[in-house]
């Protein structure tokens, strides 16, 4: 089992900081970089399909700079999301501290105030704290998912069927009432039994790994994905890194380890297998959307109808 850090606050990571991860580059605003690269993704994927779908994870202070909206990066994205708002905080269960998660709502709500979908997505299996979990985020106008695996890699056996669940179409973010988030694909036996276990659910958003053991879902597979077990359509979302990089991604490469690419930082203490980018740096971008067979060309090429970025508070480490 792989063990994870308290939430996905990169905050914490500065405590390791001094000589392992301090790559920053004299002169540069990480934050700014980070909305640039956010910005520059959608852009390259809109021009392709401009309904493309761009969410942001963990990148809730983003949205503003001094206080007031930064609306270039704003018009960039359509959502964000937030790991461990209510639950999952020091691991599986873990009440978030209140405080905290005040905190981190109000930066959210800026989000939200610009029109953005805001998603609360938690770590919890307990029934009492899961519905706990669902009530607050319901009370703050909040789509909700919460995972009974610490890694974000299985599909909740409760309930039967997610809170909000419905048999009707979701054509766009804002029509969703709940979502479904698998960062990888891991652990499920054939192919096909993985996507037969996403077809049977009634999430109106699947946010999963655009490939399977490396090799990318086809348009036929994604296709299948976007029809609700009730019959209705939805959205399918791919994962896609911004500020880190997961071993379990087909991004990475065995001689990493030994010979790591230039853009590629340290793996973080207390999270094994992830590891800090420099997502800054043409390096990374080409990587994401800057060459032939790009992250970002094979997810459009698959027919997904966005991005679901992972990282988006990595610029805290700089």
């Amino acid at each position: 089992m792989r063990k994870l850090a308290p939430a996905l606050v990169i905050s914490v990571l500065l405590v390791i900081s001094s000589g392992c991860l301090q790559f920053g580059e004299e002169g540069m605003d990480p934050k700014d970089e980070m909305r640039d690269l956010v910005q520059k993704v959608s852009s390259y994927a809109r021009e392709t399909d401009p309904d493309f779908v761009v969410i942001v994870s963990n990148g809730e202070d983003l949205a503003t700079d001094g206080g007031k909206p930064v609306g270039a990066y704003l018009d960039a994205i359509d959502g964000v999301a937030r790991n461990d708002l209510f639950f999952g905080w020091n691991g599986m269960n873990a009440p978030t501290p209140w405080t905290v998660s005040e905190d981190i709502s109000t930066k959210l709500n800026a989000s939200k105030d610009a029109g953005k979908v805001v998603m609360a997505v938690d770590r919890c299996s307990e029934r009492g704290y899961l519905w706990d979990s669902f009530e607050w985020a319901d009370e703050r106008d909040f789509l909700y998912f919460a995972s009974d695996s610490e890694g974000l890699e299985t599909i909740p056996v409760y309930p039967a069927d997610p809170p909000g669940a419905h048999d009707g179409d979701v054509m766009s973010l804002s029509d969703a009432r709940n979502l479904l988030v698998l960062t990888v694909a891991n652990g499920w036996g054939p192919r096909e039994n993985y996507l037969d276990s996403l077809r049977d659910t009634n999430f109106d958003v699947l946010v999963i790994d655009a490939f399977f053991n490396k090799t990318p879902l086809t348009t036929e597979e994604v296709d299948s994905l976007r029809i609700k077990k009730g019959g209705g359509e939805r959205l399918v979302i791919a994962v896609m890194g911004l500020g880190e990089l997961d071993e379990r991604q087909h991004i990475w490469k065995d001689h990493y380890r030994d010979q790591p690419p230039g853009w590629l930082g340290k793996e973080v203490q207390g999270w094994e297998g992830k590891h800090l980018v420099k997502y800054w740096g043409k390096g990374w971008r080409t990587v994401l959307f800057k060459a032939n067979e790009s992250w970002l060309d094979s997810i459009i090429g698959s027919g997904f109808d966005g991005v679901y970025l992972l990282g988006g508070d990595a610029h805290q480490a700089f």
